[in-house]
């Protein structure tokens, strides 16, 4: 199967090109940045598999449209934040500047093996326009180098990241300066913002510009793909192998994705309601492992059975949970029979939600183990496996199961909670030595920390072990 379409390449390309040149307001985007980085990193896959540098630009590319993508979350949070106190906008600038750290270290990374991708495949072919100056006029009087617009490319998005931050820190608390005072840095942010966008879109187009021309000069000499496929031809072998091994990895990442999505996300303002439902969990983690079951030998019937009925079922809970909680309070189990007859059902499917999580998680654990002995150290089938191989492969078994356990204690102090969280109990909260107020808590209040320490467990651990999983496929694949 072709991977690039030849016809579409240019046109893909510019659409990514105009996604990226406006400037951010914030974490605010209004052409999202991470189309046009998932967008560059598929139209590049072929070349990664064909040139040096080209591997390295798309794991930059893919990086930061996650990084794009977790923007939106960010943003949620700092509003939610910001109802408790309106005032309180240091939270704004602090995102602000973590993500344009963190988004000038890849973008350093992207554009750096780019550039050097482009120049490494015209110095090797006979596709001139990768390398050779190219003209800004019509009448090429005006002309520039790519050496030159990769320059202007590391100012431009280090420009575009400064830029969206540089505002949001004038809105940082000061204690030393008079609200009133005629000299409040606050006073300048809406003029910051204003000369930070008109700035921003004046530098983005002039970039935008450039490398437009640059990419029709390559693309009217036409000879961009003939060089790949020169490349490609070199080692057609080692190149579905490694197309392969990407396929892998990209798998064992939507796993480590998925164990994020496990997580409660649960907020006060929103009467306790998880805004991460399990049900997404419960998807995300079934398409990973089917997405893994391709490259073992075991049966996906068990993977849809537990996985669609954990689907179902939690989201089932989900609704009963949310129509108790959306009514009634847990203080209300004390006294209303109504409050307690609505919250019987999310106690039924509380149950069989951690039943079929069990369920589930003992089916992808195997298909886990089927992965590591086909796919790490040595094959069981070769006649050089012998002792040291088997305890190897001992090894990578517990981990897996590790990391099973880890999610049925997950889910069993989530369990726990929802039944002792109908056990109520009324605590008393001395705002002075004269005032004490009522608040209602579970028999046990604590236990509410015990779920959160579980559900962190899992998480890091699963981050720890797909990633140690991902290096033990390259191991195998990559120096064999």
């Amino acid at each position: 199967m072709k991977l690039i379409n030849e016809k579409n390449f240019y046109k893909i390309l510019i659409v990514c090109l105009v996604f990226l040149f406006n400037p951010n307001f914030s974490t605010v985007d209004i052409l999202p940045d991470f189309v046009a980085y998932f967008l560059l990193a598929r139209l590049f896959l072929r070349a990664a598999d064909a040139a040096a540098y080209f591997e390295e630009a798309r794991a930059a590319f893919i990086k930061l449209g996650w990084l794009s993508i977790l923007k939106l979350p960010a943003f949620l949070l700092t509003q939610l934040i910001r109802q408790k106190n309106a005032n309180d906008n240091d939270i704004v600038a602090l995102v602000s500047l973590v993500f344009a750290v963190m988004e000038i270290i890849f973008l350093v990374s992207a554009i750096r093996n780019i550039f050097e991708a482009l120049f490494h495949l015209g110095e090797r072919s006979d596709a001139r326009a990768l390398i050779a100056p190219f003209k800004l006029s019509k009448d090429a009087s005006k002309t520039i180098t790519p050496e030159t617009l990769r320059a202007y490319t590391f100012f431009f998005a280090i420009c575009k990241c400064i830029l969206y931050t540089l505002p949001d820190m004038l809105l940082l608390t000061s204690f030393e300066v008079d609200p009133t005072a005629a000299i409040n840095p606050f006073r300048f942010y809406p003029l910051m913002l204003i000369l930070s966008a008109i700035f921003g879109f004046i530098v983005g187009g002039v970039w935008l510009s450039r490398m437009i021309k640059y990419a029709k000069a390559v693309n009217d000499e036409g000879k961009f793909f003939s060089a790949l496929s020169y490349v490609y031809s070199d080692s057609s072998e080692k190149n579905t192998e490694k197309s392969s091994l990407r396929s892998m990895l990209f798998t064992i990442t939507l796993m480590a994705t998925a164990s994020i999505l496990s997580a409660d996300l649960v907020f006060g303002d929103f009467r306790g309601i998880d805004l991460l439902p399990q049900f997404i969990f419960a998807i995300f983690a079934t398409f990973a492992f089917y997405s893994l079951s391709k490259y073992t030998k075991t049966s996906r019937t068990p993977l849809f059975i537990t996985g669609g009925v954990y689907t179902l079922v939690s989201i089932l809970n989900y609704i009963f949970t949310f129509r108790f909680l959306n009514k009634f309070q847990y203080s209300d189990l004390m006294t209303t029979k109504e409050a307690l007859a609505t919250y019987i059902p999310v106690e039924i499917f509380s149950i069989l939600e951690f039943i079929s999580l069990v369920a589930f998680l003992v089916v992808i654990t195997r298909i886990l183990i089927s992965f590591i002995i086909e796919h790490t150290g040595l094959s069981p089938l070769s006649e050089r496996y012998g002792i040291t191989e088997r305890r190897y492969h001992a090894v990578q078994k517990k981990k897996a199961y590790t990391f099973m356990i880890l999610g049925i204690l997950m889910g069993a102090t989530r369990l726990a909670n929802v039944f002792l969280n109908r056990d109520v109990q009324i605590l008393y909260a001395f705002v002075d030595d004269f005032d004490k107020r009522p608040i209602s808590a579970s028999s046990v209040p604590w236990f509410g920390l015990v779920v959160a320490v579980s559900s962190i467990f899992f998480i890091a651990y699963s981050l720890y072990y797909f990633s140690s999983l991902k290096e033990e496929v390259k191991l195998k694949y990559e120096y064999q």
